[in-house]
This record gives C-alpha cells, structure tokens and sequence, in this order.
C-alpha cells in the first residue's frame, strides 16, 4: 500500500501505457470529512497529508519517463514535463523552508537597527526575538522526535502563541521599513519594496478573483499570515521528523 494512494493511482492512470487518460475537476462534487478541532489532532493529520504529498511527488518524478510513454500528444507531454520539473523545484524550496523564513525573520527585523530609524533599543529587541525564534524552533525538532502531540498539547500551543506574536512584530517591522522608505518615493529600495510585497501576496489576491472565490482574502489572510510560521515549522517539521508511528 502506497502513501497518498489516491495520488498515485491518479497518476497511473494518466502516465497508462499507449493511454491518454485525463483528470477533469468536477465543481459540483461534495466531499465530507472529520475536521480536526484541536491542534494536536491538526497536527497528526497534517503529518499523514504533509508525507503523503511527498511521497507522490517523489513518486512522480522517479516515474517521469513512464509519462512520456503513455499516448498523450506532444504538446500535452511538454506541458505535464514542464509541471513535473515545477514541482522538482517547489519541492526544493520547501525543504529549505524553515531556514528561509528564519533568515527572511532575520534580515526584516534587523533592518530596523540602520541610524535612520532612529531607535536605541531595537538592537536588544532583536537579539531577544532571534533568540527566541532559533530556541522556539530547535524546540520543535526536539519534541517531534517522539512525542505524540496529545501528550504535549500546551507545548504545542505555547509554541504557536510564540510564533504569531514573533510573526506580528515581523509585520510590523515591514510597515516601519515600508512607511520609512515611501517617503522618499524616488528611491529605488522602494520600488524594489513594493514590487516584491506585490509578487508575494498579490498573487494570492489575483489568484483568489481568477477563481471567482476571493472571499478568503477578506476573512482568513490576517490570521494565515500571523499563523504562517506555525504552518512551516511545527506541522513540517513534526511531518517529517516524528518516529513515533
């Protein structure tokens, strides 16, 4: 039995030999399922989903050339080639994941120590929240050793509580640069600025009224975002470093 075998068997069934098989989104299909209501039980089923997901990219890229023997045309094996190849890097950058955002944490704080912010205290404020940070995540590692999360729910959650509030005095930091640097509109750190602010989140709003559902935006992105470090760190790094199966 395969992890994600749902995955795989979609997969199979595209990549069939002499087939040309297709995989066709039905809106009007429902779906139920128990929605965990803790975030120990959020925390187990992320685990299953996170390897699962793995697992079948893995899998569909060491089976990659049994897509290019299946009896699509041309132009439909260019195109599954080129996704193939976006989910080699996607999943590169997510292994390094946990690192980027410690540096991305890093580097957006600490620009607040330049003399042109004028604030004394703010090289001490950060040697706290790096510290922190760094405490907060070698943490984790060490409790998804071998601990189930039942039995380290107020762990779990201290550390989630941390994280949000180190992600919200990271947000803030941004506004501060971002106020500093729109002030002199001709400076190129500020284009720069707001380019990569609109390459990073624009999308999601693009995204979201491309697929005529952007409601989401407005209700869920603030506390998506204050619980991103959540996401990457504890549900990631529990997924792939717990032993206890």
């Amino acid at each position: 039995m395969y992890l994600a075998e749902d995955r795989i068997l979609c997969f199979e069934l595209v990549a069939k030999a002499q087939g040309s098989w297709v995989l066709k989104y039905v809106k009007s299909a429902v779906g139920e399922t128990d929605v965990p209501d803790s975030l120990s039980e959020f925390i187990v089923q992320r685990r299953r989903w996170l390897n699962g997901s793995l697992f079948a990219t893995v899998y569909a890229l060491a089976h990659l050339p049994q897509m290019l023997r299946s009896g699509h045309g041309s132009i439909r094996k260019c195109i599954l080639v080129a996704e193939a190849l976006f989910n080699l890097f996607s999943v590169v950058f997510a292994w390094f994941g946990v690192g980027n955002y410690y540096l991305f944490f890093v580097i957006l704080t600490t620009a607040l120590e330049d003399p042109v912010f004028n604030i004394p205290f703010i090289r001490y404020v950060n040697s706290v929240t790096h510290f922190c940070y760094a405490a907060t995540v070698a943490s984790v590692f060490i409790l998804a050793m071998g601990n189930k999360p039942k039995a380290t729910k107020w762990k779990y959650k201290l550390m989630t509580i941390l994280f949000s509030f180190l992600t919200t005095y990271m947000v803030a930091c941004a506004v501060v640069c971002t106020v500093r640097v729109a002030k002199n509109i001709d400076d190129q750190l500020f284009v720069r600025m707001i380019v990569s602010v609109i390459a990073t989140y624009g999308v999601y709003f693009a995204s979201s009224f491309f697929a005529l559902d952007p409601w989401h935006m407005f209700t869920s992105f603030i506390p998506y975002i204050i619980l991103s470090p959540m996401y990457l760190n504890i549900l990631t790094i529990y997924a792939f470093c717990n032993l206890d199966d």
